[in-house]
């Protein structure tokens, strides 16, 4: 059960990485310009990444979801 915790707990550091999500920033603006994404999936990877980064994990309502 410890190491479980520590590995729980060790996962939620390293996605809550500013570096790590401003890496994760990087790679989705780039696949936006190679066409992998569209405007809106960009839009949606910064607000989800953005929230962590914040930590605003809870779905944001002021942007309406398809």
């Amino acid at each position: 059960m410890w190491v479980a915790e520590q590995l729980l707990a060790e996962t939620e550091r390293q996605m809550n990485d500013p570096a790590a999500i401003e890496q994760q920033l990087a790679e989705a603006e780039r696949a936006h310009e190679r066409g992998e994404l569209t405007d809106d999936e960009l839009a949606d990877v910064e607000d989800a990444l953005l929230r962590r980064l914040t930590g605003q994990e809870e779905e944001w309502y002021g942007r309406e979801h398809e």
